[in-house]
C-alpha cells in the first residue's frame, strides 16, 4: 500500500522551507484551501515538523516559511537504509504501518548509482510512541537509521503536539 492521494490534478507542489536554520527546501504535495493554506498529502522527506494531513499556512512563498494551522494527529518517520529495501525487515515494518492504518512512501531504493534508501512513514498518534518504537527496533539488523520527522523541531526539542492542551 502506498499514500492513498485524491487526485493528482487537485494538489499542487509547495516549496516548504525545510528548518529554520537553512534556506534549503523541499517540494511537498498539498491539497489547496483558502488562500495559503494547504492540507499536506505525501509524506515529507525533510521538513521538520509537519506531517501527513497537517493543515499548514504558508508564510511567504519565497522563503517556504510555514506555519501549522492543525494537525491531523499522524507521526511521521524517515527511515534510511544502506541498501535496498527489498528485505524481509522492511517487509515487516511497511506490515506494521498498514495494520495501524498508517501510510508508507519509497521515496528512494538504493540502485547501482546509489546504495542508499530512504521509507517514509506515518503512524496515527492512536498507535502510541511504545509501539512505533518496537516495530522500528526489528530494523536493528539492518544498516538503517531512523528518526521522528514531526515530534521534534529542528534543534531536538520535543513539539508535544499530541500532549492533552492546558
Amino acid at each position: 500500500m502506498t499514500v492513498n492521494m485524491k487526485n493528482r490534478n487537485e494538489l499542487t507542489k509547495v516549496a516548504l522551507r525545510i528548518d529554520g536554520l537553512s534556506i534549503r527546501k523541499e517540494i511537498v504535495l498539498c491539497e489547496p484551501l483558502e488562500k495559503g493554506s494547504f492540507i499536506v498529502r505525501n509524506i515529507p522527506a525533510f521538513v521538520y515538523g509537519v506531517g501527513y494531513g497537517d493543515k499548514i499556512q504558508l508564510q511567504s512563498e519565497e522563503s517556504g516559511d510555514f506555519s501549522i494551522a492543525h494537525r491531523e494527529g499522524n507521526i511521521a518517520i524517515r527511515v534510511f537504509v544502506n541498501g535496498t529495501l527489498d528485505c524481509p525487515e522492511i517487509d515487516r515494518v511497511i506490515e506494521g504501518v498498514t495494520r495501524a492504518e498508517g501510510l508508507y512512501e519509497i521515496a528512494r531504493n538504493a540502485n547501482e548509482e546509489s546504495n542508499s534508501s530512504l521509507l517514509l512513514l506515518s503512524f496515527p498518534i492512536a498507535i502510541g510512541f511504545p509501539e512505533i518504537e518496537k516495530l522500528m527496533a526489528s530494523l536493528q539488523s539492518l544498516d538503517a537509521k531512523w528518526e521522528y520527522a514531526n515530534v521534534y523541531d529542528e534543534s531536538g526539542e520535543a513539539l508535544n503536539w499530541w500532549l492533552p492542551e492546558k
